[in-house]
């Protein structure tokens, strides 16, 4: 047996490495069935209901990252009751969560909906029972976001898989059946509460069945939700810098120019989420090294590059075949979005890097980048709704903050000191037996 083959071998009986690949399965068919749905929506919808299609999804994403806060904070208890061996006290916690978050979640959604009709106004839709479905898809996200918690606390790997590719796949089908039967936008999101109640009804199975055990008191650390704040913070700003494009695009611009400027932001943000994974595997090493005070540099410097490398290879793609993409991806009525194109994918270049420097600092512990990523969103919010007057300048703010993002993230990240060589042989020299 070959060097190669062993470890091939030894790799697959570690627990780590198999459930990574679960997930990692599960993770890639959801993104492509999630690429799926948006090129066929855009073949089947008119151009500026495709626009306005976009403007909800976004609105989703925006509203939908304090519920990945959720998501951690279950989970993290859940996995601590677990292992002290209380499972009644794990059972009780569950239904405590689920009744205080969907309540007050029922309060808030219902407030959006009966708010539907402004909303229609501001964002110039004429559907307005679409932006009532929009409210129900994410009172079904917040069910999700819990159920995710609770089978990540109790490890249930492939139910997490199953959930982002029962996710997309359910969405694509029942949205592509209610588009064909001509409900257009109100049938899409139509379409994704009803994808949302299939999985969520799936994926609470293990959680009922675990109920039969009974229930028991729990404790909960006091302020143990805050300790999310700063990931909170990043990943709203992060959600705001990346999307509230789309959203401003289609108040600020004709519906038309709403839905050309969404077929590119389809395309063009492949730049954007190709990079991904290195930040998801740069966490988990950053976070370690960090907390046993070793030096973590050489990941962000090995990173930087490589992400930057594929950012811009990728980005130099879209600029070079415009046309062809865009009437691949979404057929001959959005070819006025080829201008758009090589200067949007430009644009969004340097937000790999931002994200990735933000999941450096904040796998580090250090909240300094979340407050900058802040200030950066109401910046670039603030500059397309006052300064941009054509979709061109749109794409220019966008590509001014995010730099000045990077280069300010990039001065936080290397202010802090590095452990010198004589102290990390003096912790080294400790931790041995």
């Amino acid at each position: 047996m070959t060097p190669v083959l062993r470890r091939i071998l030894n790799l697959s009986k570690d627990d780590l490495y198999r459930s990574s690949v679960i997930l990692f399965v599960g993770a890639v068919a959801g993104g492509g069935a999630n690429y799926l749905f948006q090129i066929i929506m855009g073949r089947m919808l008119p151009v500026t209901t495709f626009g306005e299609l976009n403007t909800l999804l976004a609105l989703i994403t925006i509203i939908g990252i304090p519920f990945a806060a959720i998501t951690n904070y279950i989970a993290r208890e859940v996995a601590g009751l677990m292992a002290r061996g209380e499972n009644a006290a794990t059972n009780s916690f569950v239904l405590v969560s689920y009744r205080w978050i969907l309540s007050l979640g029922l309060l808030a959604c219902l407030l959006m909906a009966g708010l539907s009709g402004y909303l229609a106004d501001f964002f110039k839709m004429e559907q307005r029972l679409a932006l009532a479905l929009l409210a129900l898809a994410i009172y079904l996200s917040l069910g999700i976001s819990v159920t995710r918690g609770v089978l990540q606390g109790t490890q249930n790997f492939w139910m997490l898989s199953f959930m982002p590719a029962g996710l997309g796949f359910s969405k694509l089908l029942f949205c592509v059946a209610l588009v064909y039967l001509g409900y257009a936008l109100a049938g899409v999101m139509a379409g994704i509460a009803l994808g949302s109640m299939l999985v969520l009804g799936i994926a609470s199975v293990p959680v009922m069945r675990a109920f039969r055990s009974g229930f028991g008191s729990f404790e909960v650390e006091a302020g143990a939700g805050y300790r999310f704040l700063p990931i909170l913070l990043a990943n709203f700003a992060f959600a705001v810098l990346s999307q509230s494009d789309i959203i401003l695009v289609k108040r600020l611009f004709t519906a038309y120019d709403a839905g050309i400027f969404s077929s590119a932001a389809i395309i063009a943000k492949i730049v954007l989420y190709l990079p991904t994974a290195l930040s998801l595997a740069l966490f988990p090493m950053v976070a370690s090294d960090a907390r046993r005070g070793g030096s973590t540099r050489h990941y962000l410097s090995r990173s930087l590059t490589l992400t930057l490398l594929i950012a811009m290879s990728s980005a130099a793609l879209l600029y070079l075949y415009p046309q062809f993409l865009i009437a691949t991806f979404f057929g001959e009525k959005f070819l006025t979005a080829v201008h758009l194109l090589g200067p949007f994918a430009l644009a969004v270049a340097p937000m790999t890097l931002v994200h990735l420097i933000m999941t450096y600092e904040v796998a580090r512990g250090r909240v300094a980048a979340s407050y900058v990523m802040m200030g950066a969103a109401a910046v670039q919010v603030l500059g397309v709704y006052f300064v941009a007057e054509t979709l061109h300048q749109v794409l220019s703010v966008i590509l001014v903050v995010n730099l000045v993002c990077v280069v300010v993230l990039l001065m936080i990240a290397l202010s802090a000191p590095e452990p010198q060589p004589e102290q990390l042989k003096s912790q080294a020299h400790e931790t041995l037996p």
